[in-house]
């Protein structure tokens, strides 16, 4: 696989690469609801994004320290939603339970699009993670939350005023290893590869100075 240099989000604002290519490490750009996202909007399919919702908990036993929890899955969060509002953050609320990975974010785009951010890693162990996304559109939804049910193994539907349908997740590679993140780790890799990720501190700066700003 590739030998480039891959750097944490935390590292990116501030690195200085000095003619280095590098890239920022945010794997849920490769994460298949984004990709399907970003594909609904390019197609016109349900006219102009208006806000996101994202859904992301995870069990006690799989719990990161403060600073991951903060400054990789939130800002990758932020990242992702910057990249589909396609617009610049302009605020950044974040209201956090203390001493614990439990928070609720509310990210503003310049454009007037809006992302909903609720994270924790306090799931009981007996639970898998779910990680979930819905976008809301002028006149339609994308998301891979189920209907019905917890688990994002459940299916899903296609559906509008004239028929429903049940589908398979087009992405044969979307559950294969276990773990979506993981997935998400290795397409990123096979991205950056295939010269098809950009290299650079992306949105970082910006994303991690809006979070400590309100987490300080």
């Amino acid at each position: 696989m590739t030998n480039a240099k891959i750097i944490k989000p935390i590292e990116a604002g501030h690195f200085e690469s000095k003619g280095e290519i590098f890239y920022t490490q945010y794997p849920l750009r490769e994460w298949a609801p984004v990709k399907k996202i970003q594909q609904m909007i390019r197609d016109n399919i349900s006219g102009k994004l208006c806000s996101l919702r994202f859904t992301w908990q995870r069990p006690k036993k799989d719990a990161t320290t403060q600073s991951e929890f903060l400054y990789e899955t939130l800002a990758g969060l932020i990242d992702v939603s910057w990249l589909l509002a396609d617009s610049q953050l302009a605020d950044l609320k974040i209201n956090r339970v203390p001493d614990s990975n439990n928070l609720f974010a509310l990210a503003s785009f310049a454009n007037g699009i809006v992302a909903e951010i609720e994270m924790n890693e306090c799931l009981p162990d007996s639970m898998p993670p779910t990680y979930f996304v819905k976008a809301n559109f002028e006149y339609g939804h994308g998301t891979n939350q189920p209907i019905v049910g917890h688990f994002n193994v459940e299916g899903a539907i296609l559906a509008n005023d004239a028929a429903a349908h049940r589908v398979v997740i087009e992405n044969a590679d979307w559950d294969d290893c276990g773990d979506e993140i993981a997935i998400c780790n290795r397409k990123m890799l096979q991205s950056i590869e295939l010269g098809r990720y950009p290299s650079g501190p992306l949105n970082t700066q910006p994303i991690v100075e809006a979070i400590r700003k309100e987490c300080a």
